[in-house]
């Protein structure tokens, strides 16, 4: 199995700048051959020494054959977002696997075959996740295309923005309670100052979040009084600040 090499994205490193560009500029948007990625990903599999699985509209590209011993704990996982539809491992693998060793990525899909726009990605060591999210959190996957890379662990909580203003909290946590499940609590935000209402759903775990913002996105337009909504990853950092009114149910 090779080993990856360590690099370090910043203007002082030209070569590690080059490796990632090098390879970004390969990408390109375009609607993906699925005969053809399915072969890169068979090739990949065979020269890395992985093992490739699908259930339940995951595939899974890993652990490696080769590895004994319990899986790396949760800390060793990212969370990446805004992949585009046409990226698949034999493209991730090459960036990912520059931080450190890859234990497993699971990206997820659809029938059709293509990706979902997000995946995990497990490293055997916890400072890989650590640079991974520091390295390449905004990373031009492709051109036009930056991803979102985060710690799963704490990438568990959804926001809901552009509610009616005068909507009762008790409302909104009654319609995200009859969606969605593993929710560990909902805080309804209201600001009359900026005519904002807004709310933030906390989930036990990120496969939680994932599952119930999938639910939810087809409902946008009537979840709540026939108004549209805006449902998105809270970022795991953003706390509101100046807010007038608070409902908090756990």
């Amino acid at each position: 199995m090779p080993t990856s090499r360590k690099i370090r994205r910043d203007g002082n490193n030209k070569e590690g700048n080059a490796r990632f560009s090098s390879h970004s500029s390969k990408i390109n948007n375009k609607i993906p051959d699925l005969e053809e990625t399915t072969k890169k990903l068979l090739q990949l599999e065979l020269d890395c020494d992985y093992q490739i699985t699908q259930i339940n509209g995951q595939r899974k590209f890993g652990p490696p054959v080769n590895w004994d011993g319990p899986a790396p704990g949760p800390t060793c996982e990212v969370f990446v977002g805004r992949i585009p539809r046409t990226i698949f491992e034999p493209d991730l693998y090459p960036v990912f696997s520059l931080i450190g060793r890859i234990y497993e990525i699971r990206l997820m899909m659809d029938f059709s075959g293509m990706n979902r726009g997000f995946c995990f990605i497990m490293y055997t060591k916890a400072e890989d996740a650590y640079n991974a999210v520091k390295k390449l959190n905004y990373y031009e996957i492709c051109p036009g295309h930056k991803i979102g890379v985060v710690n799963s662990i704490n990438h568990c909580r959804l926001i809901i923005k552009q509610l009616p203003l005068h909507i009762e909290a008790e409302e909104v946590v009654q319609r995200i309670y009859a969606y969605t499940d593993e929710v560990k609590e909902v805080v309804v935000y209201r600001n009359f100052d900026e005519l904002e209402c807004y709310a933030i759903i906390s989930y036990l775990t990120h496969r939680g979040a994932a599952i119930s913002r999938k639910r939810l996105l087809p409902l946008t337009s009537c979840l709540f009084s026939n108004k549209k909504v805006i449902i998105d990853w809270a970022n795991p950092t953003f706390y509101p600040k100046g807010v007038v009114s608070i409902l908090k149910v756990l």
